[in-house]
């Protein structure tokens, strides 16, 4: 087992679209994980401690990054959700409603674009 992990001792090196894991489980923060890593489109070093196989990771960590993406657009680094103060639920399902509208308009009109 690796007694000490720096991710970017490890993983430094990957190039984009890259995937590679430790050959041995890693102790994280208490935990023994298998340690998968990649390079995201943008660039960033994406590391990720799991307990599934590394192809299974790949699969679900990009299903869940499509989530991740929207749930960001729809909060602080999009249309600020949190902001709101309503606590109604019946206004609140709304409005979730009208902005899940105008984000699935934004995603198209963003899709034709880069077509």
């Amino acid at each position: 087992m690796v007694d000490e992990l720096r991710i970017d001792t490890w993983f430094g090196d990957l190039q984009v679209g890259e995937v590679r894991c430790l050959a041995e489980k890693a102790n994280v923060y208490g935990e023994v994980m298998q340690v998968v890593a990649t390079r995201s489109p943008a660039g960033d070093l994406v590391a990720i401690a799991t307990d599934f196989s590394v192809w299974d990771t790949c699969v679900l960590y990009r299903a869940r990054w499509s989530v991740e993406c929207t749930f960001a657009s729809l909060k602080v680094r999009g249309f600020d959700l949190e902001r709101t103060g309503i606590i109604r639920p019946e206004r609140l399902e709304r409005l979730f409603g009208l902005v899940i509208l105008a984000w699935v308009s934004c995603l198209r009109v963003g899709v034709w674009l880069q077509a």
